[in-house]
């Protein structure tokens, strides 16, 4: 069984520098680690988003709702809304 522990730093030089940046911002603004099972969410938020978009979805819904804002998939139903938006699809 695969455990969901705190994302090491060898780990983080892997990833693409844009989601470092993101893994750095989620982690000073909600004080919680980024941890293996929130990678999942942050490659489909990077899909669906671009950087300042998913930073600022951190920002707004941690000021918004704090006690709700637990783990990093909690910002992916509101990263898809972006997607819609930007596409045009806003009536889907």
């Amino acid at each position: 069984m695969i455990n969901n522990r705190i994302f090491s730093q060898i780990e983080r030089l892997r990833l693409h520098p844009n989601e470092q940046i993101i893994i750095t911002h989620y982690e000073q603004v909600t004080g919680n680690s980024f941890k293996r099972f929130d990678l999942l969410a942050l490659k489909e938020a990077v899909q669906s988003a671009t950087p300042a978009q998913i930073m600022n979805a951190i920002s707004t819904l941690h000021k918004k709702y704090p006690e709700r804002y637990t783990h990093f998939s909690y910002v992916n139903p509101y990263l898809r809304i972006y997607k819609k938006n930007r596409k045009g699809d806003k009536n889907e």
